[in-house]
């Protein structure tokens, strides 16, 4: 994590490190490339990784295989074999389309009752990201098991 010094003091153990997250001993710090986050390890009550596709691309393809349907469908009057054998491979291409992902990744930290903040991630830090949730999650069960 390049240009994280100003952000800490270098007597700060760390504890981990890597592309998206460095943690220290009185915080954590959250490098997305776009912005810099930084959290005091006790304010964060809850973390998730949201994982949403975006289906923009599909919706464009399944909207040409259409109109290209319509447009090719008159030229098919003469030989229905022709017909089903090219709305065959409009399918299988549609049904290919389909099966494009194109997800984004967003990480949800709580700090209190409504206020969170809103990480993105990118997709080759969603490892991370997802390390970073089941890391919490398994300190949070084991804080629970020491209070209780």
């Amino acid at each position: 994590m390049e240009d994280t010094d100003k952000f800490y003091n270098q007597t700060e153990k760390i504890i981990e490190q890597n592309a998206l997250f460095l943690i220290l001993e009185s915080k954590v710090i959250f490098n997305t490339g776009r912005e810099k986050v930084i959290l005091h390890p006790n304010q964060i009550t809850n973390v998730r990784l949201v994982k949403n596709r975006n289906c923009t691309r599909n919706i464009l393809i399944l909207v040409f295989l259409i109109v290209l349907f319509l447009k090719v469908e008159a030229f098919f009057n003469e030989s229905i074999l022709f017909y089903f054998l090219f709305l065959g491979a409009i399918v299988i291409s549609g049904i290919l389309a389909s099966h494009i992902k194109n997800h984004s990744y967003v990480m949800l930290i709580n700090k209190g009752r409504f206020d969170y903040d809103e990480i993105f991630v990118s997709r080759k830090n969603g490892i991370y990201a997802n390390d970073f949730v089941s890391e919490f999650k398994s300190v949070q069960s084991v804080l629970k098991k020491i209070h209780y």
